[in-house]
């Protein structure tokens, strides 16, 4: 997989409010990211995400109003790592997929039942 992208961030005073400021590579590499409202989600103890608010990419078009800020990353970072490198792609061996089958033959998945509470903390 290639290297994650990474870009330096430091504190900054923003008017009367606290803020970062992102070295200019950043906005060199990802031009989209420029302008538009953002949140920030506390992932654990020093690390977060930021993300738009209404992405103006392909996947904003999706119209799922409830996305995970995590998986949305990971498939973004996954996305990048496979087009960089395309030829480490293979498709799964039919014994691999009997392996992912039988790890997760009795999982039952109930998505309402299965969330994390609203206050739930990382340890």
């Amino acid at each position: 997989m290639s290297k994650l992208e990474t870009f330096g961030v430091t504190p900054a005073r923003i008017g009367n409010s606290q803020g970062y400021r992102v070295d200019a590579g950043f906005f060199r590499a990802h031009p989209e990211l420029r302008d538009g409202d953002f949140e920030a989600a506390y992932l654990g103890e020093g690390t977060f995400l930021v993300r738009q608010r209404t992405p103006t990419s392909r996947r904003a078009s999706r119209g799922d109003s409830e996305t995970d800020p995590v998986t949305s990353a990971y498939l973004a970072w996954t996305e990048r790592a496979m087009t960089a490198q395309p030829n480490r792609l293979r498709p799964m061996s039919g014994r691999e997929f009997e392996l992912a089958e039988a790890l997760v033959a009795d999982v039952a998945v109930d998505i309402d039942a299965d969330r994390l509470p609203d206050d739930f903390e990382l340890p």
